[in-house]
Formats: structure tokens, C-alpha cells, sequence
């Protein structure tokens, strides 16, 4: 990138800096507004978040820089095969209302504070021990999938700084400078602050990448323009899917990320602070449209990169969304406009992700690692500890995306593989009472090791199914068969009653 001249002039760092400012001065106005130093607010921001707050919030949460630069670069890749991302993003908003339904009265009326302490409630009755090694296995699945979603974040900004800059920001110094942002910008404001940031966040998203999709039509050709160049130079982006495996592999994508993506524990985490289900519900008078948008648009903007910028290899079409608007921006001043606004939208996609990820984890992790370790420890002390646990999750980021060795994408099909093997322990056990630890153990154990297995022998979809879809077919399977064949009445009985919480609407 030595031979090419940055897109923006000084107006771009000085825009990006007094952005950062500004999300900071939340964080700070949300520390000043905090109702104590207490797990109950700096967590849940003590349950008293507004529809609209909540449904951006989870929507910059749901939308992040993985999607804005590594799924546009799947739709480059792949064309109009990639139109299942708009399905699976929609598909996310049903399953996160199965979920929230029963999640979000239990959670209240039992002052749960982390996903964890759900488990811990929900199969209480088992043997301490067993209860142990399902909590920390769960754990695992969860934190696995969150975490991967944050280091997604560090790489998509990476790939943003390198472009933007032709090079002189180089890709190791813009994640470094994100992480510490991520940081300074969580610790100060908890979740409340984090919320709040991406409420603004997540209104800017959306006109940001409405912006470049106006800037790309606008410079280079309409959107049929693209698609006749490359219906004549090549046509298989363009064409129908009438392989059985792809369409095959389409419903596996669907399933594996609109069942997964509610197990995020920093989504989880989201429907903890929601004070009751109706709150929730409130957030789809809007959201369906936002995800729906947004995905239309990443998917136009990756068919388009390919017609405008042919003939980049895999790890090269990681950057096309940042290519585009830096082969657009010294075209007229609206060009530079539209690109300083979506930079910005780009920033705000990684940055609330990131924030909502690093909180959710630092909670769970710690309030288990208390649980066990100092079981009377206060409240300060559990913060306290929070923020430089949550500092320590984003440093341990740097390694792992220093030299990105998979795409975006494919880091998405893995972290999902994961996580969706906690649906049994939730989802189900929101729903059969007669799931119980016994079964859970035997199938998410069988199931993470028939995905595992799959996976390093070169087994990463079979027949279209992904592997991890493949384990979690094993995992639910065997889950039901064993609780069905070893569960007691008093479980049963149990069970029922810390599910009997009244349903409010």
C-alpha cells in the first residue's frame, strides 16, 4: 500500500477521535449516574433500560464489525448465494423471543444477575459436583462464542486502519490502539454506559452503511450495472443454487446462527436487564427493519465490490468494504462525506460489540470464579475485579489477531459450532422441565466431540451440514434420550417450580 495516498486528510483522525471523546463522556456520564457500586448496576444497569435503548443496543450488538467488513466480503466471494445472511440475521429475532419469554420474568423474579446463575438455579437439585461440571461446561461454550466475537471486532478494525490509511497505520497498531479504547471506554461505564453508547452507536451504523451504499451506486454504477458485468465476467455470483448441499448447508447457517447468536452472553446479558418481556417485545416494533436493511445492504455492497474491484484472492477480499470507499472518496467532497460517515459507522459497529462482549464476559467468568473461590466477597470487590478482568480479556485478544490465519466468516461458522451447544442447557431447559444434568453432560460432551472430531479431520460440512450443527443434532438427541431415561419425579417437581414464575406480557 506504499504507492497509494490515504483516503481522508486530517479530518478523518480528528472526526474518529472526538467520536471515541464523546463515547467516553457516556461511559463518564454513566459512572455519575450509576445507583451505587453495585453487581445489580454496573451489570444489569439495574433493570431500568427503555425499549428503544434496549432494541439499538442489541442491535449494535447483533450488527458488528465482523458484519460490516467480513460478511460483505462472503457475499464478494460467494454473490447472491449469500442473500441466507439477511435470513439467518432475521431468524435471530424469533429464537431471542423463545428465549426471552421465559428468560427475562425468571431472571427478574429471581434476581439473577449472569447466565450462570440461571443454570444454578434451573438444575439446583443435582449433586453439587455434577452441578459444577455443567456450569463450567456451559461456561465454556459461552465464553468461547463471545470471545470470538470480540477478537472479530479487533480484526475488522485492523483492516479498516490499514486501508483507510494506505498503509501508514500499520494493521498491528490499529488493533492495539482499538483494544485499548474497548478498555478505557468499558471499565469507566459499565453496562449502563455501554447501552447507552450503543443506542447512538447502532443509529449510526445504519446511516453509515446506508452512506456507502449510496457512495458506491452513486460513483461507480447502479446495482444492475454490477450485476450485468458480472453476469458476463463471471456469472456464478449471480446464479440460483441447485446443489442439495448448498441449499442444505443454507438451512444449517440458518439454524446454527439464529439459534446461536441469543446465546451470546453479552445478548443474554441484555435480556437480564430487561425489566419484563414486554420491554422486549416493544424493541420489534423497529429491529425487524433495521437487521433486515442492513443486511440487504452488506450483501449489495459485496456483489457490487466484485464487479468494481475484480479478482481478489480470499484474504484480500476481507478488505473490500474499506477498498471501496477509499477508491470512491477523492472522487467529490460528497464521496468523502459518505465515506468519513460509514468510517465512523464501522467504528461504532466495533466498538459497541467489542464493549458488550468484554462486560459479559468479565461477569460471568468472575462471578463464578467468586462463587467458588470467595463466596462472601463484596460487591466493590466483584466490580473491582470485573474491570481488570474484562482488561485482561481484551489484551489476551492482541496475540490471536496479530496475523489473522481465517477469514471473518469462517471465524464465524466456528464460533457459532461452539456456542450453540449450550442451546440444550437453556433454551430446553426453559422449556422440559424434564431435561436434566445427567442428560445435558452425556450430549454436550458426545456432541462438542462428534463437532471437534469432524472439524480436524477436514470434516467441516458434511453434505452441507456444518459439523457443529452435526454435534448439536448428537447433543440433543443423546440430552433427551438420557434426562428422559434417569430423571426422578422431585427433579421433575423441581424443575417446575423455578419455571412456574408468572408469564407477564
Amino acid at each position: 500500500m506504499a504507492d497509494q495516498q490515504p483516503a481522508f486528510g486530517i479530518e478523518a483522525p480528528i472526526a474518529a477521535v472526538l467520536f471515541v471523546v464523546f463515547l467516553i463522556l457516556i461511559g463518564y456520564y454513566s459512572y455519575r449516574k450509576r445507583i451505587g457500586t453495585s453487581v445489580y448496576d454496573f451489570f444489569l444497569a439495574s433493570r431500568v433500560l427503555g425499549y428503544v435503548v434496549l432494541g439499538l443496543s442489541l442491535y449494535a450488538a447483533q450488527y458488528s464489525g465482523n458484519s460490516f467488513i467480513g460478511y460483505a466480503a462472503r457475499s464478494y466471494r460467494s454473490g447472491f448465494v449469500f442473500l441466507m445472511y439477511p435470513t439467518f440475521m432475521i431468524t435471530i429475532l424469533p429464537f431471542t423471543i423463545i428465549l426471552a419469554a421465559r428468560f427475562i420474568p425468571i431472571s427478574t423474579a429471581r434476581k439473577l444477575t449472569s447466565p450462570m446463575d440461571f443454570i444454578r438455579l434451573r438444575y439446583g437439585y443435582e449433586k453439587k459436583w455434577m452441578l459444577n461440571v455443567l456450569a463450567v461446561l456451559t461456561l465454556v461454550f459461552l465464553v468461547w462464542g463471545t470471545f470470538v466475537q470480540f477478537f472479530e471486532q479487533a480484526i475488522a478494525m485492523g483492516y479498516l486502519g490499514e486501508v483507510v490509511s494506505a498503509g501508514m497505520i500499520p494493521y498491528m497498531y490499529m488493533v492495539v490502539l482499538f483494544v485499548v479504547g474497548v478498555i478505557i471506554f468499558t471499565i469507566m461505564g459499565g453496562f449502563r454506559g455501554t447501552a447507552l453508547a450503543n443506542t447512538i452507536m447502532g443509529l449510526m451504523m445504519l446511516v453509515g452503511l446506508i452512506g456507502v451504499l449510496i457512495l458506491v451506486t452513486k460513483d461507480f454504477g447502479s446495482i444492475g450495472d454490477a450485476v450485468t458485468t458480472l453476469a458476463s465476467k463471471k456469472p456464478t455470483l449471480i446464479s440460483t443454487p441447485t446443489s442439495l448441499t448448498t441449499i442444505v448447508n443454507w438451512f444449517s447457517t440458518i439454524f446454527l446462527v439464529g439459534a446461536g447468536a441469543p446465546l451470546y452472553i453479552h445478548i443474554l446479558q441484555h435480556l437480564l436487564a430487561t425489566k419484563d418481556p414486554s420491554t422486549y417485545k416493544r424493541t420489534l416494533f423497529f429491529t425487524p427493519y433495521f437487521y433486515l436493511l442492513t443486511a440487504m445492504s452488506l450483501v449489495l455492497i459485496g456483489v457490487c465490490g466484485a464487479a468494481i474491484i475484480p479478482g481478489l484472492g480470499t484474504m484480500e477480499s476481507e478488505r473490500i468494504v474499506p477498498l471501496l470507499v477509499v477508491k470512491a472518496a477523492p472522487v467529490d467532497p460528497t464521496a468523502r462525506t459518505l465515506g468519513l460517515l460509514w468510517m465512523l459507522a464501522l467504528l461504532s459497529a466495533t466498538l459497541s460489540t467489542a464493549a458488550t462482549t468484554t462486560i459479559a464476559i468479565s461477569v460471568t467468568v468472575l462471578k463464578e470464579a467468586f462463587r467458588a473461590f470467595k463466596p462472601k466477597a463484596s460487591e466493590r470487590e466483584i466490580v473491582l475485579a470485573s474491570r481488570v478482568l474484562l482488561a485482561l480479556i481484551a489484551l489476551l485478544a492482541i496475540p490471536i489477531v496479530i496475523e489473522p490465519r481465517a477469514t471473518i466468516w469462517r471465524w464465524t461458522e466456528i464460533k457459532f459450532e461452539g456456542l450453540i451447544q449450550a442451546f440444550p442447557a437453556i433454551v430446553l431447559g426453559l422449556y422440559i422441565p424434564w431435561v436434566n444434568v445427567k442428560g445435558l453432560l452425556s450430549g454436550m460432551i458426545v456432541g462438542a466431540i462428534v463437532g471437534i472430531t469432524l472439524s480436524l479431520t477436514g470434516y467441516t460440512t458434511y453434505q452441507g451440514l456444518h459439523a457443529g450443527m452435526i454435534g448439536l443434532i448428537v447433543n440433543v438427541l443423546i440430552c433427551l434420550t438420557v434426562s428422559r431415561l434417569t430423571v426422578k419425579p422431585d427433579e421433575v417437581n423441581y424443575a417446575k417450580d423455578v419455571l412456574s414464575v408468572k408469564q407477564t406480557t
